[in-house]
């Protein structure tokens, strides 16, 4: 007999797309975390964007140019990782 443990208990395998779909769907609703990322990101966009002021975007204007800079290519090295996944948004 296959399988494992004392009560031989087997695995069942699903794809990835399964797992993320919600409870309703018949899937285990769990947040697939790049695209939760993307989101994320693309809402720090928004308010880069939309925002008037703030001491946060003051510091990232002066910092990195704000968000115009957004869709400069280059890479400077003292870019913050959270900056270049903005950029690559």
């Amino acid at each position: 007999m296959l399988g494992w443990g004392s009560e031989r208990r087997k695995i069942v395998w699903t794809s990835w797309k399964k797992v993320c779909e919600s409870r309703e769907a018949d899937g285990l609703g769990i947040i697939d975390l790049k695209v939760f990322s993307i989101a994320l990101l693309g809402k720090w966009i928004w308010r880069l964007g939309t925002n008037k002021g703030g001491l946060w975007k003051d510091i990232l204007e002066s910092k990195y140019g704000g968000w115009r800079r957004l869709r400069d290519q280059r890479n400077n090295v003292k870019e913050s990782f959270w900056w270049k996944d903005l950029k690559e948004v």
